[in-house]
């Protein structure tokens, strides 16, 4: 019998963010400084066969099996959520249809479809407290990238930043 090999509950995931320093000159008006921020580079999107592969192999199980069970799941979140429940996931976080409506005068007025904004639908999403902490700073390396901090700064501001020997 072939052993399954769980993922830990308390795993550390450490995100490796990559940034540079960007100085905006705000020289449109004579008494506002020069400013300077950090802007994360961001990653392309993971598309779901991606993560079905990569949930699969952690899972050891084959991937068209993951497939199922992940539009199983979304199938599941969907049908519960559109008939007024809240959904949680274990480890993930708890997914919740949030309408937003108008006020009305009268109570028949109120039980009419035209209080309901348009797009006043949405499906909400709050993390579980593990989740939320992957995206602390405590848990982050951040890896700066130098050539772009010299481009958007120029020579003197970098070197400021980075002092040489």
């Amino acid at each position: 019998m072939a052993k399954r090999i769980l993922i830990q509950k308390k795993a550390k995931y450490r995100a490796n963010l990559g940034y540079f320093v960007r100085k905006t000159v705000m020289n449109f008006m004579a008494d506002k400084p020069t400013k300077y921020g950090v802007q994360f580079i961001r990653a392309g999107v993971i598309k779901g066969d991606t993560l079905v592969e990569y949930a699969s192999k952690a899972a050891a199980v084959p991937p068209a099996t993951m497939k199922m069970a992940v539009g199983a799941l979304i199938d599941a979140v969907s049908y519960f959520c559109a008939n007024g429940r809240r959904v949680m996931v274990p480890g993930l976080g708890s997914f919740e249809v949030k309408t937003r409506v108008k006020v009305a005068e009268t109570p028949e007025e109120a039980t009419s479809t035209k209080t309901i904004k348009q797009g006043g639908r949405q499906l909400a999403f709050w993390p579980v407290g593990n989740f939320k902490a992957l995206v602390n700073l405590d848990n982050v390396n951040f890896h700066e990238n130098k050539a772009m901090s010299k481009q958007s700064l120029g020579d003197e501001d970098y070197a400021v930043l980075h002092p040489t020997a």
